[in-house]
């Protein structure tokens, strides 16, 4: 017997597809009823998330000096574009204003 293929599996062939606007099991939706009358944090043991030790640490000088230098080039980057495309919109109305005088003579 050789290699048959994903797509040549019985359980591919005859697999239905879901109802139109319709939606699975949830997986896990049949132990609902154990859960329902115990605390979820009964049930898994998970305590309250804290974030002061995230509030406690400092970012090294190195960090900030790189993340300065990083912050300052986008802002060339944004500079510059935004400089062009002024300057393509005044070109543009300028071309526009002397195409409507001539084609016009309004001036």
């Amino acid at each position: 017997m050789g290699y048959m293929g994903f797509g040549m599996q019985r359980w591919i062939t005859t697999y239905k597809p879901k109802p139109w606007f319709g939606r699975r099991k949830r997986p896990g939706s049949e132990f609902s009823a154990e859960f329902s009358d115990r605390e979820f944090t009964e049930t898994f043991h998970l305590e309250k998330n804290s974030l002061e030790n995230l509030r406690k640490k400092k970012p090294t000088k190195k960090y900030l000096n790189t993340l300065r230098s990083r912050m300052k080039k986008e802002d060339r980057k944004k500079m510059i574009l935004a400089s062009i495309i002024i300057f393509l919109i005044v070109l543009l109305f300028v071309v526009a204003i002397i195409y409507i005088e001539n084609k016009f003579d309004l001036f």
